[in-house]
């Protein structure tokens, strides 16, 4: 970094356009979790039991907090860090190391083990696909094993849509990290965290796309702001330093 000087006397710069851009690579800059838990007061809290369903579902819950409140009951282990729930015509599977959620229809497919690999079949045809093998996964835009890049936030962050109809009252937006936080810790998440006044999901490095439990924590409102404004001269110091 230390060549790419500014040039003033060169008409060509654009200075504005210069820290626009300065901007958007220091925004490209990764915070390991190492660099996190070295600056960021709040240690990570590690996970109980992540096999653990337990929840206490309310009758002042709304549709959201329901809906996720059954993935976190129907949440089952399928091979070493791979996930499976459902809620409501929808299955999921989930890779808790990579922080990865991936949806299917289950009124149209189910699933079977074979062999360390994970295969959808087809209701009417009996069409398999391979969805999960040799630790990757296999995805299609449309059909089968489909993830989620839709963003559903001003902050960009990945989920899905569940249109309002025959047995939803509402629109539910589903962020990714959300369903994460919730099928690993659970009514905290639920009470705290879903539509909240007062708390926040926080990527702890500030990447949207990392969905990792190593990556998310439960904070105040004021707390993640704090945390942003402290992160964001982390990583603009070691730009800088490059």
């Amino acid at each position: 970094m230390g060549n790419n000087q500014i040039d003033l006397n060169n008409d060509a710069i654009n200075l504005e356009q210069y820290e626009v851009d300065k901007y958007l690579l220091e925004d490209d800059i990764e915070l390991t979790d190492s660099e996190v838990a070295e600056h960021w007061r709040i240690p990570w809290k590690p996970i109980e039991d992540e096999d653990s369903t337990d929840v206490a579902i309310k009758n002042y819950w709304n549709e959201k907090q329901r809906y996720l409140a059954r993935m976190r009951k129907s949440k089952k282990r399928l091979l070493g860090g791979v996930f499976h729930t459902f809620s409501d015509g929808c299955s999921f599977l989930v890779d808790r190391n990579a922080g990865e959620i991936y949806r299917y229809n289950n009124n149209k497919y189910f699933y079977e083990i074979r062999e360390g690999s994970i295969y959808l079949i087809e209701y009417n045809s009996n069409n398999v696909r391979l969805v999960y093998g040799d630790g990757e996964f296999s995805t299609s835009e449309t059909y089968w094993l489909r993830n989620n890049k839709k963003e559903v936030s001003k902050n960009n962050c990945r989920g899905f849509h569940l249109p309002k109809g025959n047995i939803r009252q509402n629109n539910i937006y589903l962020k990714d990290h959300q369903i994460m936080a919730v099928l690993f810790w659970g009514q905290k998440i639920i009470e705290n965290a879903i539509d909240g006044k007062d708390y926040d999901i926080n990527h702890r490095n500030l990447d949207n796309d990392d969905n990792r439990p190593e990556n998310l924590e439960l904070v105040t409102k004021k707390e993640n702001r704090q945390h942003a404004t402290l992160m964001r001269k982390i990583r603009a110091e070691k730009y800088n330093n490059m």
